[in-house]
C-alpha cells in the first residue's frame, strides 16, 4: 500500500515517505514514551486502560505495563525496528519474571509514575469505578504484545502457534512511520481492549456499551429515546459498532452510575449520523430495541455486579460480557427497578 497527500482544490498529490525510526533518529524509548503519554495511539479504548509503569534504564523488564478495567495486566515490549523470534523469547522471559513479582513490586512501579504516590490498587478501584473489586483477581490475568515496525515469518509463526494451540495471550502490534515535512505520521494496528476472547461455543451474545458522555453530557438519554447506540471519533468506528450480531443482548453503561438499560441489537448495520454528538463529524449509530431502562440513580453499579460474581468491563467502549448468568440477573434486576 502507498499513502499520499491529496489537495483536491489544486488537483495535486504527493507520496508520503516511509521512514524507519532510525532514519528519524528515534529511539525505542521515544516510541515507548509516545504510547505511555498518549494511550489513544496504542489502544482502541484508551479510557479503559491505566498505564502503571515503564521500563527504567538497566532494568530487565518489559517497556510498558498497563491494566484494563477488569484488572488484566497488559505487557508491551516495543522495538523501533523489525522484530524476530528472539523478541518472543524475551517477552516470555519477562512473563516468567512477572509471574514471580509481588503486588508490592507493581505498586512501587506505579508510585514512581503517580505524582500523588497513591496505592495502586486503590487508584485502580477508583479508575474502574468498582470499590468492591477483589484484590485477589487484580493483575492475575495477563496479555502480552510485541510492538514493532515489522516482524519476520518465524516470529509470526511462533505467536500464532502459542496463541492458537496453547491459548497464550500474545499478539503482534505492527506500526509504520512516515514523514511529511517536519511531521512524523504513525500508522498502527491498535490493541482492542476487549476483556475476553471466548470460544464461539461458549459465547452467549451479551455486550456492554459505554455511553461515553465525553462529547455531549446527557447523550445517553438521546440514545435511549432514539433507540440507538452511538460512537464518535474512534478508530474504525463503523466496524466496532458492527461487532454485535443482530439480536445480541446489549447493556448500556453510564460512567459513575452503572448499567441503566438492556436491549437487543437491530438487524441493520451501523450508519453515519449527526443525531447524538451534533458537533462531532465522525459519528456512527446503530439501532437497538431497548427493553428496559431506569433512571441514572437506579443503575446497577460495578460493585453490585462484583457481589454477584462478575467484574464488569465498564470502561470498554463496546465489549463482550463473559458471564451469562450475571448478565441475565442484571437484565431481570433492571426490569424490577424500572417498575
Amino acid at each position: 500500500m502507498a499513502l499520499f497527500t491529496v489537495d483536491p482544490s489544486k488537483k495535486t498529490s504527493a507520496p508520503l515517505s516511509v521512514r524507519s525510526a532510525s532514519d528519524l533518529r528515534l529511539k525505542e524509548k521515544d516510541i515507548e514514551k509516545w504510547m505511555a503519554e498518549n494511550p489513544s495511539l496504542l489502544f482502541t479504548s484508551p479510557e479503559a486502560v491505566l498505564i502503571i509503569g515503564q521500563e527504567r534504564g538497566g532494568e530487565p523488564m518489559a517497556d510498558l505495563l498497563a491494566v484494563d478495567s477488569q484488572g488484566t495486566l497488559i505487557v508491551i515490549e516495543a522495538k523501533r525496528g523489525s522484530s524476530d523470534r528472539s523478541t518472543v523469547g524475551q517477552l516470555l522471559d519477562y512473563a516468567a519474571k512477572l509471574s514471580q513479582s509481588s503486588y508490592d513490586d507493581f505498586n512501587k512501579r506505579w508510585q514512581r509514575r503517580d505524582a500523588k504516590g497513591r496505592d495502586l490498587f486503590e487508584a485502580f478501584k477508583e479508575f474502574a469505578d468498582n470499590p468492591r473489586f477483589e484484590k485477589e483477581h487484580f493483575l492475575k490475568s495477563r496479555r502480552f504484545f510485541i510492538l514493532a515496525s515489522a516482524g519476520d515469518e518465524s516470529m509470526k509463526r511462533i505467536i500464532t502457534w502459542l496463541h492458537g494451540e496453547y491459548n497464550v495471550p500474545i499478539g503482534f502490534v505492527p506500526f509504520q512511520l512516515y514523514q511529511q515535512g517536519k511531521q512524523h505520521l504513525l500508522q498502527i494496528e491498535q490493541i482492542d481492549v476487549d476483556p475476553v476472547e471466548l470460544p464461539p461455543a461458549e459465547w452467549l451474545g451479551d455486550w456492554l456499551f459505554n455511553t461515553n458522555e465525553r462529547y455531549a453530557q446527557g447523550c445517553y438519554k438521546k440514545m435511549l429515546k432514539d433507540g440507538v447506540i452511538a460512537l464518535a471519533n474512534y478508530p474504525i468506528t463503523e466496524g466496532k459498532l458492527n461487532g454485535p450480531r443482530p439480536g445480541d443482548r446489549i447493556f448500556a453503561y453510564l460512567n459513575r452510575k452503572g448499567i441503566i438499560a438492556v436491549g437487543r441489537m437491530g438487524d441493520k448495520p451501523a450508519y453515519p449520523s449527526r443525531a447524538i454528538f451534533k458537533e462531532q463529524k465522525d459519528e456512527w449509530n446503530r439501532r437497538v430495541e431497548w427493553k428496559a431502562a431506569v433512571e441514572a440513580d437506579k443503575g446497577i453499579t460495578p460493585a453490585q455486579a462484583s457481589e454477584w460474581g462478575y467484574n464488569l468491563p465498564a470502561l470498554t467502549v463496546l465489549g463482550k460480557m463473559s458471564n451469562g448468568k450475571v448478565a441475565e440477573k442484571i437484565a431481570k434486576e433492571l426490569e424490577k427497578r424500572r417498575g
